[in-house]
């Protein structure tokens, strides 16, 4: 189903961007992260472009919770075995600083904010909480109906940290924020301090800790390139237009999931997510035979 965004918000449109541009700084995506940089460089007074292959926030900020917290599951307990205390408590900063930033920046926007009690589930408490929850509402609301139940696409990174920084040393001026593992409204807002501290030439203090370039020789990564050359070798088809992984069936979502690296594309094979930048070739024959 779509989720409660798609069904109750009007999102912006415009048209095709055509003919030659040019601009100091372009921001590829119109996310929450994207939008946010943009906001951040205008109050900067730098020139910028915000290019989105879609529609302003239709990828996966369009799937969020509309959750704000610095409470990541149990990502503190990982981290502090993982990188220590000190680097695990500036994980914590980072992120407490996020939602201040939200606090002050939903005081003048009429936007429902609410501040809740945090709580942490198992994922059997979840499941569990999830069917006492409709068995409540189906008892005490008899004449209710379900309209929103959905799913969103999370990049998780290998050592439970969002890839925020300089791309690559030999790529200068091109900056990446992803991995938001599930936890994109702070992790957006962190990022746009972060890039816009990068472009303007500004030392930000939680840059280190998010750096694209740290080391990530981690055991899931020798897993993930053999399910990698696994699904290369399959004999199968559908192939993902990305580097030809082959194709599995997601029954749950009704789509075609590629193991590899994680494009998605509906029944009829159009582009739901990237890496992936073009749809299966059966769409892209239905799309010319009705032109």
């Amino acid at each position: 189903m779509d989720s409660i965004w798609t069904k109750t918000c009007s999102f912006p449109s415009f048209p095709a961007l055509e003919g030659e541009h040019h601009t100091d700084v372009l921001i590829i995506g119109g996310s929450i992260a994207g939008l946010l940089c943009a906001y951040n460089l205008q109050k900067k007074g730098i020139d910028y472009m915000v290019v989105d292959a879609s529609r302003i926030l239709s990828g996966t900020t369009n799937g969020t919770t509309g959750k704000i917290t610095a409470f990541h599951g149990l990502i503190y307990h990982k981290l502090k075995k993982s990188i220590g205390l000190e680097k695990a408590g500036l994980y914590l900063l980072a992120n407490l600083s996020a939602v201040k930033t939200y606090q002050e920046l939903c005081r003048n926007i009429d936007c429902d904010w609410e501040e809740q009690n945090h709580y942490i589930y198992s994922l059997e408490e979840e499941n569990m909480l999830e069917e006492e929850l409709r068995d409540f509402t189906a008892f005490h609301y008899p004449n209710s109906k379900e309209i929103c139940f959905w799913a969103a696409q999370d990049c998780m990174p290998l050592d439970s940290r969002p890839y925020i920084g300089p791309y690559a040393s030999l790529a200068p001026g091109i900056y990446v924020a992803s991995g938001f593992q599930k936890w994109g409204m702070t992790s957006s807002l962190l990022a746009a301090g972060i890039l816009t501290d990068h472009i303007l030439g500004k030392e930000n203090p939680y840059s280190i800790l998010f750096s694209p370039s740290r080391s990530i020789l981690k055991p899931q990564l020798f897993f993930n390139g053999l399910e990698s050359t696994k699904n290369l070798l399959t004999p199968s088809s559908p192939r993902c237009p990305h580097l030809g992984c082959a194709l599995t069936w997601n029954k749950a979502e009704h789509s075609y999931d590629c193991p590899c690296h994680g494009s998605r594309f509906a029944k009829d094979g159009t582009l739901l997510n990237n890496p992936a930048n073009k749809d299966l070739s059966w769409a892209a024959k239905k799309e010319q035979k009705h032109k």
